[in-house]
């Protein structure tokens, strides 16, 4: 295992070998036709340069000229990801819904990351990521009855050396990424190895995952373009399966790369073959592979002066952390107590927080407007928090015996004090208490 030499600073990773060793030389794969695996999909910019809602409006019908293209083409195959993103596809397309998970339930068209949008992973606490995965992965298997597996942080700017633990423990087989890595030649797949132990297989995306876009119309240039792409990725693996993403920031889905990908297929004395995939279908391969090697550390820094910047995001998504764990508190004690508990409003409040620990929303880039439309996000899911933790409180309190006994029973006023966390506390309590009676005074 190559380990990174303390807890904050980056892994050492190994130089891949120049050739593969005569075990793996004997593996099924090393006797296969060299195959590069295109992934197509689109990253959808939750909000950055444009609104939510902007992007929707440009995003949504991407996933439309998808589905078509996987109606047209047998051997296409599509990816999407952030829950914000495809649901209201669902919702304001209800006549593609039956077709959509039609192409789902056949492993054509894959759902990967299963959190609502491609999150920060440095700055949120961890109970907000275990909110993604419980919100993500909660709607696909309701909505479309499959259990996501696929990690998937393509544009994340950075991963903690905790992440394998999480992923593994939140039911992920993988974790796909582009950042992070800080020595160029390290091998594009190796098993990541947490603070904890815990190893997961690990997709690295040296080039990036914006590839084959645009991708030329003719075959001379395209067959010149995926050549030169072939010999790139050999820098990274000696397999004869490599991978390459097809897609970029919310683009449309190339309507020619499938005739491309057929003419070069076709065309004799190819050094390789083309085949369109998803991820699990490139896993299937590697996990079968003897050599993967072991890095452990952090996958870190990477834009360190997205941590400071625009502050008050950062402030305002820690107070809705601890504004919204304390109501689900409050809310299951009430539960336990009997009295119906607003479990519909919690859910509310978490989305805009959830959505706004979107990479570029975490990180303060983005323009005004959308920073505006953040704040009212986080504005919006703490009138509900606070809400929420006072009809809560009143309920629990509603149940408590506080009247007292003895001579002072009549003069007696009943204050109840609530602790949120796991262990006592020794802070001063204040409350404002009224009297009737005139002449007394503090």
């Amino acid at each position: 295992m190559i380990q990174a030499s303390e807890p904050g600073e980056p892994a050492r990773q190994p130089k891949p070998a120049v050739a593969l060793s005569e075990a793996a030389r004997t593996t099924p794969e090393a006797s296969s036709p060299p195959t590069l695996w295109i992934i197509p999909h689109t990253h959808w910019e939750g909000a950055v340069f444009k609104t939510r809602e902007e992007y929707l409006e440009i995003g949504l019908p991407h996933i439309l000229t998808a589905l078509n293209l996987l109606r047209t083409h047998p051997d296409y195959r599509f990816v999407l990801d952030q829950v914000a993103y495809v649901k209201p596809f669902l919702e304001r397309y209800p006549e593609e819904a039956p077709e959509f998970r039609k192409f789902v339930s056949e492993g054509r068209l894959e759902i990967v990351g299963a959190n609502d949008v491609m999150l920060d992973v440095n700055v949120p606490s961890g109970e907000s990521w275990v909110r993604q995965a419980l919100y993500g992965k909660g709607y696909y298997k309701r909505e479309l009855g499959v259990d996501v597996r696929v990690g998937w942080a393509l544009d994340t700017f950075g991963h903690h050396a905790q992440m394998p633990q999480l992923l593994k423990q939140a039911g992920y087989d993988s974790y796909w990424f582009q950042r992070g890595v800080h020595v160029d030649d390290t091998p594009s797949e190796f098993l990541w190895e947490g603070i904890d132990g815990t190893k997961i297989p690990a997709f690295w995306l040296p080039l990036g995952y914006g590839l084959l876009y645009p991708s030329p119309t003719n075959l001379f240039d395209f067959s010149a373009g995926v050549r030169e792409l072939w010999e790139s990725l050999g820098r990274y693996s000696r397999w004869p399966n490599r991978v390459a993403l097809a897609g970029a920031d919310v683009i449309d889905p190339e309507a020619a790369l499938p005739s491309m990908v057929h003419e070069f297929n076709h065309e004799r004395n190819q050094p390789f073959l083309l085949r369109f995939g998803v991820p699990t279908d490139f896993e299937s391969i590697v996990v079968q592979r003897a050599e993967r090697p072991v890095i452990g550390g952090e996958l870190n820094p990477v834009f360190q002066g997205t941590y400071s910047n625009r502050a008050e995001i950062k402030q305002w998504m820690r107070r809705l952390e601890r504004i919204l764990t304390t109501a689900e508190k409050l809310s299951a004690l009430r539960a336990w107590l009997n009295p119906p508990a607003d479990t519909q409003n919690l859910a509310r409040a978490w989305e805009p927080v959830l959505f706004n620990q979107a990479h570029d929303l975490t990180s303060g880039t983005m323009v005004d407007k959308v920073y505006a439309d953040t704040i009212r996000g986080y504005e919006f899911a703490k009138s509900l928090g606070d809400e929420m933790v006072e009809a809560d409180l009143s309920a629990i309190a509603s149940r408590i015996d506080t009247s007292a006994s003895g001579a002072a029973a009549g003069e007696a006023i009943p204050v109840v004090v609530f602790n949120s966390l796991g262990w006592p506390r020794t802070d001063i309590a204040q409350v404002r208490i009224g009297f009737s009676e005139s002449g007394v005074s503090s």
